[in-house]
């Protein structure tokens, strides 16, 4: 699905060049449950918004489903963000002047597609039934948080991206909807990129990487081994958070 070669991003402070990405390479599959872990700073985050073609990058290519970003014009990144992605921001993105269920649709009503699950459905499963009426500035961070989830998953797309989606919840609610993106990912075959801190929500997915100046310091995969990758991500963290 995804294939980034070479991939360079700097920011600049003053007179000071940061680089964020340094000739990162990492190849996405169909239909895979990706993780990405690493301290603040490392890049993770601009890695999802370049993905999401929110934002650009300095050096390298980037291939979705082999055609080169480069390609793509600024209608061709408006429809791909539409029709191809789903994206669970830190930030919720949630529009104020709208209610909840208006939020939680408008994402269907741009993409045109119907998604798996239905409206009804993924309110219950998130516990926000009866927050549909009620407008952003009335809800905590929490129920925000859930509220972006579902306005992703009510959206018909290839790819999810999500960026900290447990950030705002507790436990309970962060293993419910881990839940509910491995039925994403297994059952209606949906690829599913995923930045955290949290080795228990890393734990869902079936690939690790661990990012480290500007590239992968660390790798793992799950394949049937649930302990032991669990086990895994708890070394990666020892060794590269301290």
């Amino acid at each position: 699905m995804y294939n980034v070669e070479k991939l360079s991003k700097n920011y600049k402070q003053g007179n000071v060049i940061i680089k964020v990405l340094d000739e990162f390479n990492l190849r996405i599959n169909s239909e895979e449950f990706l993780c990405i872990m690493g301290s603040s700073g490392s890049g993770k985050t601009t890695l999802i918004k370049i993905l999401s073609m929110i934002e650009e990058f300095d050096a390298g290519e980037i291939y979705f489903n082999n055609r080169s970003f480069k390609e793509f014009s600024e209608k061709d990144k408006d429809k791909y963000r539409e029709k191809n992605i789903g994206i669970v921001f830190q930030s919720y993105n949630l529009i104020d002047e709208m209610t909840i269920e208006e939020n939680i649709k408008l994402g269907s009503i741009l993409s045109d597609k119907k998604a798996e699950i239905e409206y009804k459905d993924i309110i219950s499963m998130l516990n926000i039934d009866e927050l549909v009426d009620k407008y952003p500035n009335q809800l905590s961070g929490g129920e925000k948080q859930r509220v972006a989830v579902a306005r992703c998953l009510n959206k018909k797309v290839d790819c999810i991206f999500a960026d900290e989606p447990t950030g705002a919840l507790n436990r309970k609610n962060s293993k419910k909807l881990m839940e509910i993106f491995k039925d994403l990912n297994k059952k209606y075959k949906k690829t599913i990129v995923m930045v955290t801190h949290d080795p228990f929500v890393a734990s869902y997915s079936d690939r690790l990487v661990y990012l480290k100046d500007g590239k992968i310091a660390f790798e793992a995969f799950k394949k049937n081994r649930e302990q032991e990758y669990y086990e895994d991500i708890l070394k990666c963290l020892e060794v590269y958070d301290g």
